[in-house]
């Protein structure tokens, strides 16, 4: 619809002009005046039908794989807090080792979301990659320590920090 025929349309062919139009026609008639009433030209209406939108599973293609991980990571994360929940968090004293799962937890559950919207980043891999390795060698640590007591894998967090924030980073490229 051009600006021409649209303003038409405002001004003479919608429903309530024609009305208007039609009102003040037969009061004038009655009144003596003769004004014609412009018959609106007849026009089927359009039918536009958007353009179907790719189903979401296709536009993933090959990083669906991500998604996936996404949701095995998200179980992993509900099943070790529920199981931190009923155990390590009933337990008398050592708080240290209920805060280092609780944050262990937090960041597993962050970072399994941020794995949701690897897809629509422009290097999915990369990113993906950086995600899981920095979810593995961050939470794992942690997991362990708090559930075991034992901090010998304490020197790879650092690292999966870093892969974590560098995954985060890639997200801006």
């Amino acid at each position: 619809m051009s600006l021409t025929d649209s303003f038409i349309y405002i001004i003479r062919d919608n429903p309530v002009s024609q009305s208007t139009i039609q009102i003040a026609s037969s009061v004038l008639n009655k009144v003596g005046g003769l004004i014609p009433v412009p018959k609106p030209k007849e026009t089927l209406p359009a039918l536009m039908t958007p353009a179907p939108l790719p189903q979401l599973f296709k536009l993933v293609g090959y990083s669906g794989l991500f998604i996936r991980l996404a949701g095995l990571s998200g179980a992993a994360a509900v099943g070790l807090g529920a199981y931190g929940a009923h155990s390590i968090m009933n337990e008398e004293g050592n708080e240290h080792r209920k805060r280092v799962f609780e944050t262990a937890n937090k960041y597993h559950f962050y970072h399994t979301i941020a794995l949701l919207a690897v897809p629509l980043c422009h290097y999915p891999l990369v990113t993906g990659g950086l995600l899981t390795a920095g979810m593995l060698m961050f939470c794992g640590p942690c997991y362990y320590m708090s559930i075991t007591g034992k901090d010998q894998l304490r020197r790879l967090t650092p690292f999966g920090g870093v892969c974590l924030i560098v995954g985060w980073m890639t997200m801006l490229i």
